[in-house]
């Protein structure tokens, strides 16, 4: 009945191309535009401000995030590792994060996070 409710495959298509086509056209075309003025100090600027907010946000966000967390000492270990594996042994996020999800799993299994 599930899958008469959701339209299998063809529902999942649809939803996927409704989320994702638009702002994948919309990047696509702002790329161009920026591969044709990128040279430009205005348009520079323009990047580099938005460059800016963008790491405030991020920051902002992994802040709220990370009170829940903050709590827990196998919250902090999982943190810890990960940016001492990031930031100082300069290991792949690729590597890293499967890593400490698998972690976290076993922290949560466990009843420590």
């Amino acid at each position: 009945m599930s899958e008469r409710r959701w339209f299998g495959l063809r529902g999942a298509t649809a939803a996927f191309m409704g989320l994702f086509l638009f702002p994948y056209c919309w990047v696509l075309g702002l790329a161009f535009l920026y591969a044709d003025y990128a040279t430009h100090p205005t348009v520079r600027a323009i990047v580099t401000g938005i460059g800016a907010a963008g790491a405030g946000l991020f920051l902002g966000m992994g802040i709220k995030l990370a009170r829940p967390i903050a709590r827990r000492p196998a919250g902090l270990a999982i943190v810890a590792g990960c940016f001492l594996g990031i930031a100082i042994a300069r290991v792949s996020l690729f590597i890293v994060l499967p890593l400490a999800g698998a972690v976290a799993l076993a922290f949560a299994w466990r009843g420590r996070l």
